[in-house]
């Protein structure tokens, strides 16, 4: 090998180290975390024993909703397995909510034309969900049938006549 060419070697060996070397600086650990359950159950919503994924909260004055007036609905998700029977947890389970448009003022956020209106969402015992409490978790006494509640509440002052429309996700996980 002449002088050039171990030269020319030398300097790509050297430009090989110092590429990894910059290279191995990037590194992390990325966490991978999962969980295997004993069974998983079909969920849907249901009001006055009608099963739906859209819950009914009534029709209000605006003086009523700016009142206070408004009736707390109950609603409940429940469990059924692919044979359409319902279907119980081997333990507890944490239910989870995220609202598709956000949280506003008390509820979730309203994309209907009513202003000033937010459809507040809560658990068994009434006490809201919002940005700092999204979940609830139902011991297995609670079998097949997970209650909820839901209102339409006033968010501020210029309550106008309209429609309300609030949407929310749901994650149940098994424990």
């Amino acid at each position: 090998m002449n002088k050039f060419n171990k030269m020319l070697f030398i300097v790509a060996l050297s430009g090989f180290g110092l590429s990894n070397a910059a290279i191995a600086g990037n590194t992390g650990t990325i966490r991978f975390i999962g969980s295997v359950t004993s069974q998983t159950c079909n969920i849907v919503g249901e009001q006055d024993n009608i099963y739906s994924n859209t819950i009914t909260l009534g029709d209000y004055t605006k003086d009523e909703v700016l009142d206070g007036r408004t009736t707390e609905k109950l609603f409940n998700l429940r469990a059924f397995n692919d044979n359409q029977q319902e279907c119980t947890p081997q333990g507890s389970i944490e239910i989870s909510w995220t609202p598709i448009n956000g949280w506003d003022q008390g509820g979730l956020m309203n994309t209907g034309t009513a202003n000033d209106v937010v459809v507040k969402l809560m658990d068994k015992d009434s006490v809201a969900f919002g940005p700092l409490r999204n979940n609830v978790i139902y011991s297995q006494s609670f079998a097949a049938t997970y209650p909820f509640k839901a209102q339409l509440i006033s968010s501020g002052t210029g309550v106008s006549a309209g429609s309300v429309r609030a949407a929310a996700s749901f994650i149940v996980v098994y424990q």
